[in-house]
């Protein structure tokens, strides 16, 4: 993770579990070190809708921005 530029706050993440954004929303090269750095949007993945957590979190964290978009999905799916 230091190696990435990314902070992890050991009283939030214990421990280590990285995906990569750009694996988890099928949106780049995971054998393409540039394709770590840059910003992804809708347009570069494969999938129809995701969002992406506004900082690094421990893997399947539940955030507010993610909760609300979750919510937003099964509303306009209704």
């Amino acid at each position: 993770m230091d190696r990435l530029g990314n902070e992890v706050d050991a009283d939030v993440i214990s421990t280590s579990c990285f995906i990569p954004s750009i694996s988890a929303v099928d949106a780049g090269d995971i054998s393409d070190p540039k394709a770590f750095c840059r910003a992804i949007t809708p347009d570069d993945s494969a999938l129809d809708a995701f969002v992406c957590a506004g900082r690094n979190e421990g893997h399947t964290t539940m955030t507010e921005d993610l909760g609300a978009w979750i919510v937003n999905e099964i509303v306009a799916a209704g």
